[in-house]
């Protein structure tokens, strides 16, 4: 609240100044204020110079610094169009987080534990809210995958969609780039739908998208890859079958072996 009390004099007056940025329906924007970020709009380069002068004075008045870019994650942010480069950052940040965990002495479970928790995070913080071309998100993958076949964690005749697949259903539990940045995507797109129905300004980011396609066959439905499970599937306990995979804690290499072993008849 005391944050709250010290901005929002801040704002009072950017409004006052009249400047900002106006949409089509005549919505007018100023700034995005962000428990301490505050981000400026306005319709040409000579406003937008007056508005951070004018938040500048106001900041070194109630002893704030103020920078005109900053860095979120080691995901760079700045006036202009940078998506490509917050891409490559993300990308490249959560590849050195993954060759991390790969190179320690975790067992098969908790890498992949580690690596949806501490890598796979670098790419939701700006999912859902840059472009992601569908041939980056999945060459990322398959560089995922080339990383844990070098280090035994994935065989090479195992299945792709195990790999993906919760421990409790068999799987080996991994999160994929593509369903982090799909579930981003989707989470932000039906906030902004359900928030705008109050909100003029929120309408205005809405645009047309296009619809998710639906999901192939599961692993489990594959002709061969997916025998071993049918056949058992009414002659044994599956919960029981697959608790290997939740409490063994075997190492990498033997759980990619196994996997792909019970891939096949």
């Amino acid at each position: 609240m005391k944050l709250w009390n010290t901005t929002k004099p801040i704002a009072q007056i950017i409004t006052k100044n009249g400047y900002g940025y106006q949409f089509q329906s005549g919505t007018t924007i100023n700034h995005l204020l962000y428990m301490d970020d505050i981000k400026l709009y306005a319709k040409n380069k000579r406003d937008i110079d007056s508005l951070i002068n004018l938040t500048s004075i106001y900041s070194k008045d109630i002893g704030m610094e103020h920078h005109r870019c900053a860095g979120q994650l080691g995901i760079p942010q700045a006036n202009g169009n940078h998506e490509e480069a917050a891409r490559r950052s993300a990308t490249a940040k959560y590849l050195q987080r993954l060759r991390q965990v790969l190179k320690s002495q975790l067992n098969g479970k908790d890498k992949i534990q580690a690596i949806n928790t501490y890598a796979l995070p670098v790419i939701r913080y700006p999912a859902g809210i840059i472009p992601w071309p569908l041939e980056e998100i999945q060459a990322t993958d398959i560089k995922t995958r080339n990383l844990l076949t070098m280090r035994g964690g994935f065989h090479p005749k195992s299945s792709v969609l195990r790999l993906y697949t919760k421990r409790e259903e068999g799987g080996r539990g991994l999160g994929s780039v593509q369903n982090t940045v799909q579930e981003e995507t989707t989470s932000l797109r039906e906030y902004i739908k359900k928030m705008a129905l109050n909100d003029p300004l929120l309408r205005e980011c809405l645009r047309p998208t296009k619809e998710e396609e639906p999901e192939g066959l599961s692993w489990k439905d594959k002709p061969v890859q997916g025998m071993y499970h049918r056949q058992i599937e009414e002659v044994a306990d599956i919960e029981k079958t697959h608790q290997w995979l939740t409490k063994a804690g075997l190492k990498g290499s033997t759980e990619a072996l196994l996997t792909t072993h019970k891939n096949r008849p």
